[in-house]
């Protein structure tokens, strides 16, 4: 592939080739694998489940935590999917460990009807 090094006694300007080891049926484009939504899944998943909100001296408010949703989780999720989309189940399944996490941290005794 042809590109620019940073060798040192090498113009910068000077096109050079470089060898990219390709395997047959995988290709990993900016630490994201191509075509594989079921990797993509299993690091969003990883990540919601490592998520800890903050802890306060009191219990968080209901407007607190939509914030830091959105802001946190959803916003990185929305650009790790635009990068490599996931099926629709899978989202489902993100959306549902999501809300329980928030009932979670809220100490609802019940998890709400997720159904549409």
């Amino acid at each position: 592939m042809p590109s620019i090094t940073v060798a040192e006694g090498i113009h910068p300007w000077t096109v050079s080739q470089h060898e990219i080891p390709l395997k047959a049926g995988e290709l990993e484009f900016p630490r994201a694998k191509v075509d594989d939504p079921g990797w993509r899944y299993q690091g969003l998943k990883e990540f919601v489940e490592s998520y800890k909100f903050p802890k306060l001296t009191m219990r968080t408010p209901i407007t607190l935590l939509r914030k830091i949703t959105a802001q946190c989780i959803i916003a990185r999720r929305r650009a790790l999917i635009s990068i490599q989309p996931i099926k629709n189940s899978d989202a489902l399944l993100l959306d549902k460990q999501i809300a329980g996490k928030v009932h979670t941290a809220l100490c609802f005794p019940y998890h709400g009807n997720t159904v549409s």
